[in-house]
């Protein structure tokens, strides 16, 4: 088994919080597929932008785990412009790994989390585990954990015990399944960017799973920044992304309401009165 994990570092000042909880990060995954044995391969896909590519190159060129791709794109490229200038990645651009160049096979998954979003040792293990249950597609919610924590080591933050977290930041799905989702400009970092990616995995699942209360993942602090008021427009620009989304595959979405097991999920996570 295979597992092509994404992520999306970005070049920052190595004394600024933003380095410290990437390093968190980097070292929780590395840690992970130390725990591994050889017959499971785990490929982080690092997908950064042109301006970045060079010192992550630099950074990790010696690193076999390690698959360096280009972002193609970002926030400041769609018209009309926001009021605030922000080059955020698109998810639709994250998730194209077309140009890997490596032996990937249908069944081999895919992890696609947040970059401040840190993992347990035993998280790839877990996630075969879980496979070899019958749940093809899951999403994993994390737990928050005190932002202080950060300071101290990883193996402090692998025992805190930390609140339950309700937002959707990791997604685990074959390569099969993804050549079938309807992605769009989405961006990161902003509210409402993964609610049609999940609606995608509950529409192309057999067997769609939340583990919401399992400690595999989790975040120091929960600061929410993307809820400035000043950054309402990106709020809004995704927003009517899943909007679109919602509306393109409404009679897969019909569908699907007709198996109770989907049901269950489409009731619970769309339900607002925007979508119709």
């Amino acid at each position: 088994m295979n597992f092509y994990h994404i992520i999306n570092p970005y070049k920052v000042d190595e004394s600024s919080p933003a380095f410290i909880e990437q390093k968190k990060t980097l070292d929780s995954l590395f840690t992970a597929i130390n725990f591994l044995d050889e017959n499971t391969n785990v490929t982080i896909v690092m997908k950064v932008s042109e301006a970045d590519y060079p010192y992550f190159e630099q950074k990790y060129k010696q690193n076999k785990n390690v698959k360096l791709l280009k972002l193609a794109t970002d926030s400041s490229q769609i018209s009309p412009p926001f009021n605030v200038k922000r080059e955020l990645p698109l998810l639709n651009d994250l998730l194209d790994i077309s140009t890997i160049n490596m032996d990937i096979q249908e069944r081999d998954l895919v992890v696609v989390t947040n970059m401040d979003i840190c993992v347990q040792p035993f998280f790839y293990m877990e996630l075969l585990r879980i496979r070899n249950t019958g749940k093809d597609i899951f999403v994993i919610n994390r737990r928050t954990i005190p932002k202080e924590l950060i300071d101290k080591d990883l193996s402090e933050a692998y025992v805190s015990e930390g609140e339950k977290h309700i937002g959707h930041d990791c997604f685990v799905f074959p390569i099969s399944a993804l050549h079938k989702f309807d992605i769009r400009e989405h961006i990161l970092g902003i509210g409402f960017v993964f609610r049609p990616f999940l609606l995608n995995c509950i529409l192309h699942s057999e067997n769609f799973a939340e583990l919401d209360d399992v400690y595999l993942t989790f975040h120091y602090g929960d600061d929410m920044f993307w809820k400035n008021e000043k950054f309402s427009d990106y709020l809004e620009h995704n927003k009517q992304k899943l909007i679109e989304v919602y509306k393109a595959n409404k009679s897969l979405i019909d569908n699907a309401k007709q198996d109770p097991r989907k049901k269950v999920w489409l009731d619970k996570f769309f339900s607002f009165g925007f979508l119709g």
